[in-house]
């Protein structure tokens, strides 16, 4: 948004949203540059918007009802009156963390920088808890300079809460008092009693449930096999009866050489009859033969569903023109869908998985280019786009969780000059493993001018890191 277009009532809601989120008023150095959301909607304005309007940027900060912060002393002057810790007493830490200076961006760290500044901020975070007792928050930590400062957490973390979690910290219970009494004791240690029989009796379910699911699929392997075992012999006893139909034939018909008569009519009759009977017994050995094959087939299907490592390279072998590969099976589908986008990052990912069953992956990708298709209808799909994916077959989730830190990078692609969020995906396969299971993400894309709205692929393979990874 350009900086005419900020008014002074839409600048003063600006520093009103930014000071209920974070508890404080903004700072120039915050505003340096205009910010916008994932839609590309402003969400606060670029320092010199504001200065334009209000002359100063402590007068912006008291029309919206608010204290301007006071000038502060820099770091050198406060760690020589004593006030910040000797730089020889810790000599491991980074003033870059600590201090940021007024026209200073963020640190700029490599791959492994990133992981040390962030393992320093953590176990800063762990030092703050054993010495105030409980986890700190953002506010503590911008009035108190001797503690890393709250815009580089959320650089390296992406927000507060996401540093909190990578922690461990989001969930943090303090310890009991020196000076509790029992009584106070034992009401906790009841309630860890509680919640641990809790857990107890939640996975005793659980475990009965799974012993079910695989009798239930023990069963299924076993008719499985009984069916494959009995087609087998009806196919030999057809083949068989065909054989000895065809010995018939020879028996009752002779040689016929030249200048002999045809076969009377009664013979001719019998001959027919005979050539029908090994026609119908071999049509029906080839269909006992094709459905010896489903059952062969469903019975693989049984044992890899089971988790039986072994038997899973028994599955239904490929049919020709089947991509043997995920890679292959994107390559394909880029080739058929029409309105599906596939970025580069989702062939790369492809080529890496171990997913047994690329089929289903290009029988998802073609499904989720009608969804696209559906999705880019001038009047819209006309009810959730949950409810049309799983009609068409789709094992969808909405959206992930929106992870931060060394977590969220893994979620983050780029196109048309912009960075995106993959979020909502399709899950593939049973089982455990990246070799039974497979995801595929991406994330609807609302159009411009060179293209329609439509929904893009930026991830085929193994499962993205969240909680439960």
């Amino acid at each position: 948004m350009a900086a005419q277009a900020w008014t002074r009532e839409r600048v003063i809601g600006a520093i009103r949203r930014w000071h209920d989120a974070r508890g404080v008023a903004p700072r120039k150095r915050d505003w340096s540059k205009p910010s916008f959301d994932s839609a590309g909607a402003p969400l606060t304005p670029g320092a010199d918007a504001v200065l334009e309007l209000f002359g100063k940027w402590s007068e912006a900060i008291k029309a919206a009802g608010l204290e301007p912060e006071k000038q502060e002393r820099s770091a050198k002057e406060r760690r020589q009156q004593g006030e910040l810790p000797d730089r020889s007493q810790r000599e491991y830490l980074d003033d870059d963390l600590y201090y940021k200076d007024e026209d200073s961006n963020a640190p700029y760290y490599s791959p492994a920088g990133t992981y040390l500044a962030a393992a320093e901020i953590i176990a800063e975070m762990y030092r703050w808890t054993a010495l105030a007792g409980q986890p700190p928050t953002e506010r503590e930590w911008l009035r108190d300079k001797q503690w890393p400062h709250p815009d580089v957490v959320r650089d390296l973390f992406g927000s507060w809460d996401d540093a909190m979690k990578d922690a461990g910290l989001d969930q943090y219970e303090a310890p009991p008092r020196p000076d509790a009494d029992t009584e106070e004791l034992r009401a906790r240690m009841a309630g860890l009693e509680r919640e641990l029989q809790a857990e107890r009796q939640s996975s005793e379910r659980e475990l009965r449930a799974a012993r079910r699911t695989a009798s239930r699929l023990e069963e299924s392997e076993r008719q499985a096999r009984v069916d494959a075992e009995r087609a087998d012999e009806i196919a030999r006893a057809a083949r068989d009866e065909a054989k000895r139909a065809r010995a018939d034939v020879a028996a009752v018909t002779p040689p016929v050489r030249r200048g002999d008569t045809p076969p009377e009519g009664g013979q001719r009759a019998e001959l027919d009859a005979l050539t029908e009977r090994i026609i119908e017994l071999e049509a029906r050995a080839e269909h006992l033969a094709e459905e010896n094959e489903r059952l062969r087939r469903a019975l693989g299907q049984v044992r890899a569903a089971m988790g039986d490592e072994e038997e899973v390279a028994h599955v239904a072998e490929a049919e020709p023109g089947d991509p043997a590969s995920v890679l292959e099976a994107v390559q394909l589908a880029a080739d058929r869908v029409q309105q599906l986008v596939l970025l580069p990052e989702a062939f790369e990912s492809a080529e890496d998985s171990p997913f047994r069953r690329p089929q289903l992956v290009l029988d998802a990708l073609l499904k989720l280019d009608e969804l696209a298709r559906l999705y880019a209808e001038p009047g819209g799909i006309g009810e959730s786009i949950g409810s049309v994916a799983r009609q068409l077959g789709l094992d969808w989730i909405p959206d992930t969780t929106d992870w931060g830190g060394t977590r969220g990078r893994h979620y983050e692609v780029s196109w048309k000059g912009r960075k995106f969020r993959l979020g909502p995906h399709i899950r593939l396969g049973t089982g455990a493993g990246a070799g039974s299971t497979a995801r595929i993400y991406g994330f609807f894309y609302d159009g411009d001018p060179e293209q329609a709205r439509t929904f893009v692929v930026g991830h085929v393979g193994r499962h993205l890191p969240d909680s439960t990874t």
